[in-house]
């Protein structure tokens, strides 16, 4: 015969309460009357404000919007981050930005709204050009195309050259030096060029200057021709400028170092020809 163990109310409800704790957890009962806070109450509970700092001096605050489509918020909506809480959505946006700009080529300014030359290169011959171009070349201030480039220039446009001997005659090397000279076409045979003097160098040969001091009178030179370049007489009839590497020959500068002097000339705005092409000769 079986003996059934009676088990008292005080022992049901003891019985109850040793299954409230499983895992560290507390699991609802019929004897507690506490509110169940389920996800889905903490879902529909008003946006709330997430403070990134608590000094005094900066406190942020970023206020997180808890309802998606359906009423509800994945916890995948929201990530932690120091200092505060960022949103995906944000942070989606931005990176497709960034990648817009990343994608996006890089285009050089155009030559018609630029404030600044926009320099081309190309390899040639710099004299096989149209009536109006403007022809430029470094030189020095004694009066002499003898040698280098400077001899082709004075083969090609001897009244210019002419002019630019008479012009170095008239004034000093010194006054003469980190200055320009645009001389209009001259020549009655072949295409009607500018010719720009740029003078870098009081003298040429052993006595030419060092390459920081021309580099130095590159700048002005190149300013004032640009203002020669923009008097109505001149900018009406250029059709183009075209430059060698200047300092670089006999000169012994480097191009580049020329090259970024040109480069971060400011010329304004106007409707002088924005564009500098400057002319290699082709190797053989």
């Amino acid at each position: 015969m079986s003996t059934k163990r009676k088990i008292s109310p005080s022992g049901t409800s003891r019985a109850l309460k040793q299954t409230k704790l499983i895992f560290g957890k507390k699991m609802a009962t019929p004897l507690d009357h506490q509110p169940q806070h389920t996800m889905a109450t903490k879902r529909n509970k008003a946006p709330e404000i997430v403070e990134g700092s608590k000094s005094g001096d900066d406190i942020r605050a970023i206020v997180l919007d808890k309802s998606d489509s359906d009423g509800k918020n994945s916890s995948a909506d929201v990530m932690p981050k120091s200092g505060g809480t960022v949103t995906y959505a944000s942070m989606a946006s931005k990176a497709a930005e960034k990648d817009k700009k990343q994608m996006s080529p890089t285009q050089s300014p155009s030559p018609s709204n630029s404030k600044t030359f926009v320099i081309t290169d190309r390899v040639g011959d710099i004299f096989d050009a149209p009536d109006g171009a403007v022809i430029i070349h470094a030189c020095n201030c004694m009066g002499s195309w003898a040698a280098g480039i400077a001899a082709a220039f004075k083969q090609r446009y001897p009244k210019a050259f002419a002019k630019y001997a008479l012009h170095c005659k008239q004034n000093t090397p010194n006054s003469l030096w980190g200055t320009a000279l645009l001389i209009p076409p001259m020549e009655t045979k072949g295409p009607r060029h500018y010719v720009g003097c740029l003078f870098t160098s009081r003298r040429y040969g052993r006595g030419k200057d060092s390459p920081a001091q021309i580099l130095a009178k590159t700048g002005p030179a190149m300013e004032i021709l640009v203002e020669m370049m923009r008097k109505p007489t001149a900018k009406d009839t250029i059709t183009e400028i075209r430059i060698c590497q200047i300092n670089s020959g006999l000169f012994s500068v480097p191009w580049e170092k020329s090259k970024a002097i040109i480069e971060e000339l400011e010329i304004g705005d106007g409707d002088l020809r924005k564009e500098i092409i400057v002319y290699t000769q082709p190797t053989s």
